[in-house]
């Protein structure tokens, strides 16, 4: 072999090492950008995934308080009569909420007395007699009922029963007691 050719060859390696550099640098470079992209794309995920879980909590949330709304008992007077010197009340309530079972009804500032306890349906009516004579306040009485949803969950409502200076006997829910 002459020089000639051997200069030829190691001319010809140069240019394949050089080639073969430019290849893999090509590689890299293609590597990192799409390695990039990806990263990219994961993190835009993750976001639109946390995202998603937020609204998940927030509709649950949601759930959670409309299923407790709509388990419970709504109690709207349906006439009766009272004696404002006696302190005492007779009246019949029905419910317009969702059925429950009554486990007790208790007085808190006088007596109360639910003509049945057991399963109350919607749009029943139940006779409730109140009698707050021992009690310093002239004209309402606070009662608690206590019951169980139908997911078979104890709550107890409390109530206020008044009679205004018209006469007219209001029933109002004072708190949602879990």
């Amino acid at each position: 072999m002459d020089i000639n050719t051997l200069n030829y060859i190691n001319a010809f390696g140069v240019i394949a090492q050089a080639v073969i550099l430019l290849i893999t640098a090509g590689i890299l470079i293609w590597y990192t950008i799409e390695t990039a992209k990806i990263r990219k794309e994961t993190q835009r995920q993750n976001i639109l995934l946390s995202e998603q879980i937020e609204q998940t909590k927030n509709i649950n949330g949601i759930q959670d308080k409309n299923e407790r709304l709509l388990s419970k008992p709504r109690l709207k007077i349906g006439g009766g009569s009272y004696d404002l010197i006696k302190k005492s009340a007779t009246f019949e309530i029905y419910n317009i909420g969702a059925d429950i079972t009554i486990e007790d009804l208790l007085e808190i500032d006088g007596n109360a007395k639910l003509n049945r306890k057991g399963y109350w349906m919607n749009k029943e009516r139940r006779q409730i007699d109140l009698n707050w004579a021992n009690s310093k306040i002239f004209n309402s009485i606070e009662f608690e009922i206590s019951y169980k949803d139908r997911l078979s969950r104890a709550e107890k409502l409390v109530y206020l029963f008044t009679i205004n200076n018209a006469g007219h006997i209001d029933l109002n829910e004072k708190e949602f007691v879990r």
